[in-house]
């Protein structure tokens, strides 16, 4: 299965204006600071009009399948490709897929997964990546007008278990027009490689209200997504303390308690071991399966006695 969304080059001017200004403002920006490369870079997916379109072709290392799918009015889409497509055990994981469309198309990947072996999910904004998601101007700052700092160490924990032929899973709550700089910062920050999944996001839906990225929800729902359809997986979870991670995570636990291993949650403040979130996840999970880090050596440690 695979998702994305299809886009037009049309953009809004008066609604880019707009946003410009309602960021400016949340973040106490200057017009210089608005005005830069990046933030034009960062902005510019937000205004571009959603695509629908009817039996999309794909294509599989230049072959057509016998699929095709249509999105939806926010130009988002879901495909299952039934049947094989030609993987075996040896082969590179990494095939590439095309859709096109009255002769335009794009190119993807698609990660292919063993039946058994073992995942890591990852969430990203304050797990491997510094964001401030807790203070809002510092969150929008960090996305918007700042590059992608990484948190220290974590890759090298990531590799050491890509090496040992664990596959990625990065699941954000981060709207999906963040894809490509998201993208760029695993690589730059040498992350393996993995799937991405992101939160469905319109200017349209609550414009006002969401354009903060206050309500940052969908990693539920990804999450559970990837549990169901990896039932002989071993999975790792692994997020932060700043926003609800280890409650997802808990709760993914209560229904697939015999494919997480284990649940581990980056204490991104020294008093969010008392947090509520990380008190009732000590609660409902057992100690063998969640534990704290606050830094990269200790997640390393802990993956150690796995």
């Amino acid at each position: 299965m695979f998702s994305g969304v299809a886009v037009s080059s049309r953009t809004k001017k008066i609604r880019r204006k707009l946003l410009i200004n309602l960021l400016g403002r949340l973040m106490d920006a200057t017009p210089q600071q608005l005005s830069t490369d990046l933030c034009r870079l960062r902005t510019a997916p937000f205004f571009l009009a959603p695509a629908r379109l009817k039996q999309v072709p794909i294509f599989i290392d230049e072959k057509r399948i016998p699929q095709t799918f249509d999105t939806k009015r926010n130009g988002h889409f879901r495909c299952l490709i039934r049947g094989t497509i030609g993987f075996s055990p040896g082969m590179d994981k990494s095939i590439k897929v095309s859709t096109g469309f009255d002769g335009e198309s794009a190119e993807s990947s698609l990660q292919a997964l063993d039946i058994s072996g073992t995942s890591v999910i990852s969430d990203i904004d304050d797990t491997i990546k510094f964001s401030n998601v807790e203070n809002r101007a510092e969150l929008l700052a960090n996305t918007f007008l700042r590059e992608f700092e990484p948190i220290e160490g974590m890759s090298d924990v990531y590799q050491s278990l890509a090496a040992q032929n664990a596959a990625f899973h990065y699941v954000t709550a981060s709207p999906w027009q963040l894809q490509q700089p998201l993208q760029e910062f695993l690589s730059r920050c040498n992350y393996p490689g993995g799937s991405m999944h992101f939160r469905t996001f319109r200017l349209s839906d609550h414009f006002l209200k969401r354009l903060g990225l206050i309500h940052r929800r969908g990693k539920a729902a990804a999450v559970r997504r990837l549990l169901s359809n990896c039932p002989q997986r071993k999975f790792i979870l692994i997020g932060d303390s700043g926003e609800k991670d280890a409650e997802i995570y808990a709760r993914c636990f209560r229904d697939y308690p015999h494919i997480i291993n284990r649940v581990l949650i980056r204490l991104i403040a020294p008093d969010h071991r008392y947090k509520e979130s990380i008190i009732r996840a000590r609660i409902n999970l057992p100690s063998s399966v969640f534990a704290t880090f606050s830094n990269s050596q200790q997640l390393g440690e802990l993956l150690s006695l796995s």
